[in-house]
């Protein structure tokens, strides 16, 4: 009976052997042309696209190694890719993009055409980033690394990979973008890259995002504006918070915020439709540029309630100016109240083309200062 199952055992094994002996999808890399990020641009009635092809043997994490660059155009992207391969001599591979960058004008007309194709691509993966280029076009993001040889589409992978810890611009994929496009009411802000020009190289740089209503690019924000719609989204893990003019020193003082969480909680039930934002962080005090007594604990109370209100007050206006604006919702306040509230469903079904302003907001901000770093008083000069 033993040797009877030690037979089904092996047999079992050896049959599973020949299916697990190496990769269904496997390419040899001297003939395909890696891909690390694409551009994408449009001239009357064809689609111009550059991409940046990774040397053999660079690492997804080596952003000075030698890149090259290719161009080609066509009626359609498939068309354009296939056209490559007579320039490149080589079949393009998608499993190593990692950027997406879109031209302004195709991203105001409609920016469905350029997604379909990536998303139905079974190469691409599902964290490319989705980026807006600033310049007149697209293919300049990538030339500006040209000069010094980075690879332009790592180095921007990097910047949005961090972002979390810069708390200024959103980190979005092309697959997170499109399954906002299929929720009821909800769109998206997308970082918008230019490039800068000092001491004759030139970088790209994250200089602020664009806001679209659903499908098509609405407007433009700056990273000062988008850090308080990442609060409120709750997409921020430490940020940088300034509070101007402490009275009665006049002190600037810097925190640098940890934890934060934000909850958003509607409230359909009364005569006005209500959100209630409730923002909680933890903060060190950074920075002191002046003569505020943070050891004095009456002058911390202050501090803080000061800096809770001003905040709160901040976060209301911004939001209530985003939706005069630009009349899209960038902060999903549709899919919240939807699943969150009872009456939700049929609030947004009945003021679908104006739910957003007949929605009243109310933020409410809590931090506690945990440390103040090395130091727990300001810098004083003797007699």
């Amino acid at each position: 009976m033993r040797n009877h199952k030690k037979i089904l055992i092996l047999t079992f094994i050896f049959s599973l052997a020949p299916c697990l002996c190496s990769c269904w999808n496997y390419k040899e890399l001297d003939k395909v042309a890696i891909i690390s990020g694409i551009a994408i641009d449009k001239h009357k009635d064809k689609y111009l696209i550059t991409v940046e092809i990774v040397s053999q043997g660079m690492s997804s994490k080596a952003i000075g190694s030698q890149t090259s660059l290719s161009e080609s155009e066509g009626y359609t992207l498939l068309d354009a890719i296939r056209n490559l391969i007579p320039k490149m001599g080589k079949k393009a591979y998608w499993g190593h993009c990692k950027i997406i960058i879109v031209n302004e004008s195709i991203a105001e007309e409609s920016i469905i055409p350029v997604l379909d194709l990536f998303e139905r691509d079974a190469e691409a993966r599902s964290n490319i980033h989705l980026i807006i280029s600033s310049e007149n076009t697209a293919k300049e993001i990538f030339t500006s690394g040209q000069s010094t040889n980075k690879n332009i589409s790592f180095l921007i992978d990097s910047m949005i990979n961090n972002t979390r810890d810069v708390g200024k611009y959103p980190k979005i994929s092309l697959f997170e973008f499109i399954a906002s496009l299929e929720k009821p009411g909800v769109s998206e802000v997308v970082p918008m890259v230019r490039i800068n020009i000092s001491e004759n190289t030139k970088q790209p740089y994250i200089d602020h995002c664009a806001v679209f209503k659903k499908d098509k690019l609405k407007g433009y924000m700056s990273l000062d504006q988008c850090k308080n719609l990442l609060f409120i989204k709750n997409e921020i893990n430490k940020s940088a918070h300034s509070i101007l003019n402490i009275s009665p020193s006049g002190t600037d003082i810097s925190l640098e915020i940890f934890d934060s969480k934000t909850k958003i909680t509607p409230d359909l039930e009364g005569k006005a439709a209500m959100i209630y934002i409730d923002i909680k962080f933890k903060a060190s005090i950074a920075e002191v540029m002046g003569s505020y007594d943070i050891t004095n604990p009456n002058n911390l109370y202050y501090l803080k309630k000061y800096s809770e209100g001003a905040f709160a007050n901040q976060l209301e206006n911004f939001i209530k100016a985003s939706i005069e604006k630009y009349d899209s919702d960038i902060f999903n306040f549709a899919s919240i109240i939807i699943q969150k509230s009872p009456k939700g469903k049929k609030f947004y079904e009945e003021n679908k083309s104006n739910y957003l302003q007949k929605l009243n907001f109310k933020v409410n901000v809590d931090f506690d200062v945990k440390w103040s770093a090395l130091t727990s008083e300001p810098i004083k000069v003797g007699d």
